[in-house]
């Protein structure tokens, strides 16, 4: 082992183990402090302008206005995670190096359509493992959590992102399982605490108030929480096992391929939903506004 790998495992754990929960959030939290303006910064652009949006979009006359802003959020909030892990990996690399909001957006916008096209593999191929029930779901999910670390880290991309992710966590899954069940617990409970305490801004500020929990929880939460895996993922990759990723890559196709037959049924069957949900085109032909008197008029002829 290197320099630079003894380095790595002695902030990523001990041994050939894992780095502890509390290890995690202990190293998370140091780099956080540190760098967190920047971080927030970087995270709360996307944010920023669905909120111009909605607000656009709530005059009416705005409309025209606020789809485009809503659109370009979108590519904002894609931009920006491939970005952010970049500037995870500077930060940690070395905690005093300084980031550049242009700059991370600049590696963002230029990961863009790698990172869209890992996106869509990753969600087809989850879609297709939830398909199967629960258990497949996550299973596939926490194998496939480390990829967009291994596409801007290491320069995976396509499937071999996704293969890779699954080669760290192998072996390991339930220990790396606990270790994200764990980090989402405290973002729901920090989450869960921010809209509390943000309650006053709604009712005094309206639309503007409503977006603060989100703001609040862009600016602390989400570069928190990348920090977190992100050393998560040094330490898998630290600790890693001699074992590649096997047939992982024709599971996928499998996954994506059910998916895709579950979408392709579901549109299917739409036609004929509609068609239940809708009355009998016969009964409605064959009825008269007359009928119901008719009926009526017949019935009582007998009674008398």
């Amino acid at each position: 082992m290197d320099q630079n790998q003894n380095v790595l495992a002695a902030n990523s754990g001990t041994g050939n183990s894992l780095a502890t929960p509390s290890e995690l959030l202990s190293s998370s939290w140091k780099l956080f402090k540190v760098n967190w303006k920047e971080l927030a910064l970087i995270c709360v652009v996307p944010a920023l302008v669905n909120l111009v949006a909605v607000i656009f979009g709530a005059t009416g006359i705005g409309t025209i206005v606020a789809i485009p802003l809503m659109l370009f959020g979108a590519v904002l909030f894609i931009a920006v995670i491939p970005g952010l892990v970049d500037a995870v990996r500077k930060i940690s690399a070395d905690s005093l190096a300084k980031i550049s909001f242009k700059e991370q957006y600049k590696i963002g916008l230029g990961l863009f359509w790698p990172f869209l096209l890992i996106v869509v593999i990753q969600t087809l191929s989850a879609m297709g493992a939830w398909v199967l029930f629960i258990i497949p779901g996550i299973a596939v999910s926490i194998y496939l959590s480390m990829t967009v670390f291994t596409m801007v880290v290491d320069g995976h991309r396509g499937f071999s992102a996704l293969t890779e992710s699954f080669a760290l966590v192998r072996g390991r899954w339930w220990p790396v399982f606990g270790r994200i069940l764990i980090l989402a617990l405290l973002n729901i409970a920090v989450s869960i605490a921010l809209v509390i305490v943000t309650i006053p801004f709604s009712f005094a500020f309206g639309i503007v108030g409503k977006f603060v929990p989100n703001l609040l929880i862009y600016a602390i939460m989400i570069p928190f929480t990348f920090i977190y895996d992100y050393k998560l993922y040094e330490s898998l990759k630290a600790t890693r096992s001699t074992k590649g990723a096997g047939n992982f890559r024709k599971w996928l196709i499998a996954f994506i391929t059910i998916a895709v037959i579950a979408a392709l049924a579901a549109i299917a069957a739409v036609p004929f939903a509609i068609s239940n949900l809708l009355p009998d085109r016969s009964q409605l032909n064959t009825w008269s506004p007359g009928m119901k008197y008719s009926s009526t008029h017949d019935s009582s002829s007998t009674e008398i």
